[in-house]
C-alpha cells in the first residue's frame, strides 16, 4: 500500500513507501528526537514534520506520542533479540554462543545506549513497555539458557536475571568510562560460565 501523503504529492516531494517502511521511517525520526532532545520532544506533529509527511499520515500509524514511544521501545527490544538469536545460531560451542550473545548485546545496546536509557528510565514515557521489555528480555535470555545450555527453567531464570544485571551494569560503566569493553565482556562471560556450570 502506498502511504504517500497528499502534501507530499502537492509539493512534488513524494516518496512512495509501504506502510511498514513508512512506520519504520517515523520510528527512526522519533529515535533521533529522543536521543537529541528527549522523549518530551516526540509529538506526532514534530515526528511528521521531521519525516516530511502530513500529521494525518503520522496519525494513521500512531494514536499519540506515547504510542510512538512504546512502539519505538518495542522495536528496539525486538531488534536486539533478533540480532542475539542470529549471532547465537551461527555458533556451535557453548562458550562461543555466550561470547556471541554478550558481544551482540554490547554492540547494539552500546551503540544505542542513549535511546535504551531514555526509553527505559524511571519516570519514562514508556514505563509499562519498559517493564514488559525487561520481563521479555529475562524470558528471552532464560529461554536461551534452557535451549542452548540445557538449564532447567528455574535455574535458567536465575541465570538470565544475573547475566542481564551484569550486562546492564557493564553498559552503564562503559558509558561512564569506568570500564573498558573487554572488562565487561570478560565479567559477563565469567558470570555466564559459572551459571551454566562450566568453570573452565
Amino acid at each position: 500500500m502506498d502511504t504517500t501523503s497528499p502534501g507530499e504529492l502537492m509539493a512534488g516531494t513524494a516518496v512512495r513507501m509501504t506502510k511498514t517502511d513508512r512506520r519504520s521511517q517515523l520510528l527512526d525520526v522519533a529515535a533521533t528526537l529522543v536521543v537529541e532532545r528527549g522523549p518530551a520532544a516526540v509529538t506526532i506533529e514534530r515526528v511528521a514534520a521531521e519525516a516530511g509527511v502530513s500529521r494525518a499520515l503520522a496519525y494513521q500509524h500512531f494514536a499519540n506520542a506515547d504510542d510512538v514511544l512504546v512502539a519505538l521501545y518495542r522495536r528496539e527490544v525486538a531488534g536486539l533479540a533478533d540480532a542475539i538469536l542470529a549471532a547465537v545460531a551461527r555458533r556451535a560451542e557453548p562458550e562461543a554462543k555466550l561470547r556471541a550473545a554478550i558481544g551482540t548485546f554490547l554492540d547494539i545496546v552500546g551503540a544505542r545506549h542513549g535511546l535504551f536509557t531514555v526509553l527505559s528510565a524511571a519516570g519514562s514515557h514508556v514505563p509499562t513497555a519498559a517493564d514488559d521489555g525487561t520481563r521479555a528480555g529475562q524470558r528471552f535470555t532464560a529461554a536461551l539458557f534452557e535451549d542452548s545450555f540445557g538449564l532447567p527453567p528455574r535455574r535458567a531464570r536465575v541465570a538470565a536475571a544475573l547475566l542481564l544485571g551484569t550486562l546492564n551494569g557493564g553498559v552503564e560503566a562503559l558509558a561512564a568510562g569506568e570500564l573498558r569493553r573487554g572488562e565487561v565482556e570478560r565479567s559477563a562471560l565469567e558470570v555466564a560460565l559459572v551459571l551454566i556450570g562450566d568453570r573452565s
